[in-house]
């Protein structure tokens, strides 16, 4: 198995290579962008911003090997892309909605989700639902299917986290979802289109932004330390926000590795255990992201032969 493993990854790679050269380079030059903005960034060297940033940092609770292997599992088929984006759409819908009860009641979340009208442009959940329903009338389904479980899991823990000092532990879920959203999100929207044979970008890797990229990345982290400032500084409530982003990445990772890739395992969402807090991170499905990568250089031959 190790060595097909092997063999397909080494032939998804030449046709890639040789098959999606644009697709890559586009995705090479926004990491490039985003490695300048994230190192000249005055924000994310202070406060409550440069902890949250530290803790991405030490790996210990945010593997990168399991998110980009999961997203590239998503690029399987229609049905593994159907379920990537019904399992974001269930926790996003819940993290957005506590964010702005949140907001009506406490200076800390005015703070972080009003300095730059983020509910205006950076939620995810409506573009999510827009890509749902596309893919429902293209794939012809009688019924949505239900989030997984994992995702389900993820959206109890935005509740019960909304649930306690004052729903501080939302700054640290904010942090885990938008912000890389505004560093990376887009990526992904050229290679999924591709997999897709859709005609334009799935609407969940659009981002409107009011202000240019590198702004409304600062204004983000600028955000989450108003929001530290409005809660005095205080060193409880800055264990609360890390305790949640931690929690979010954490919950990410079973996500991403509970991909759902048939119509059959869309209807039924059990998916792994999720991994203990502090545990090793969860599997990816590593054969089907190799099946993702072939199924973008075949739309991409495809798109360029049209």
């Amino acid at each position: 198995t190790m060595t097909m493993t092997m063999t397909m990854t080494a032939l998804s790679a030449r046709a890639t290579q040789h098959a999606a050269v644009l697709p890559v380079a586009s995705v090479a030059v926004r990491t490039c962008s985003s490695k300048s903005i994230y190192r000249e960034s005055v924000e994310n060297k202070r406060l409550l911003a440069w902890e949250l940033d530290g803790l991405m940092r030490s790996g210990a609770n945010h593997d990168l090997r399991v998110f980009g292997v999961g997203a590239l599992a998503a690029l399987k088929s229609k049905h593994a892309f159907l379920g990537f984006a019904l399992d974001h759409l269930h926790f996003y819908e819940r993290l957005e909605q506590c964010l702005e009860e949140k907001k009506r009641q406490h200076a800390w979340a005015q703070a972080l989700v009003g300095r730059n009208q983020h509910e205006t442009w950076l939620w995810r959940s409506a573009p999510l639902a827009a890509d749902v329903r596309r893919l429902e009338e293209q794939m012809q389904l009688a019924s949505t299917p239900p989030p997984s479980d994992a995702a389900r899991r993820y959206a109890d823990a935005i509740e019960r986290d909304a649930q306690h000092s004052d729903g501080f532990a939302l700054v640290g879920h904010f942090y885990t979802r938008f912000l890389a959203d505004l560093f990376g999100g887009t990526m992904l929207g050229a290679p999924t289109r591709l997999a897709l044979r859709w005609p334009s970008v799935p609407s969940y890797y659009q981002l409107d932004f009011p202000k240019p990229r590198r702004i409304c990345i600062e204004d983000a982290y600028g955000a989450i330390n108003d929001a530290f400032q409005a809660v005095d500084e205080d060193d409880d409530m800055k264990r609360v926000a890390l305790s949640g982003a931690s929690e979010a990445f954490r919950h990410n990772a079973n996500v991403y590795a509970s991909v759902r890739s048939t119509s059959e395992e869309l209807q039924a969402p059990a998916s792994p255990p999720e991994a203990a807090a502090g545990g090793p991170f969860p599997r990816a499905p590593l054969v089907g992201a190799v099946q993702g990568v072939l199924n973008v250089a075949v739309g991409y031959v495809g798109d360029r032969l049209r």
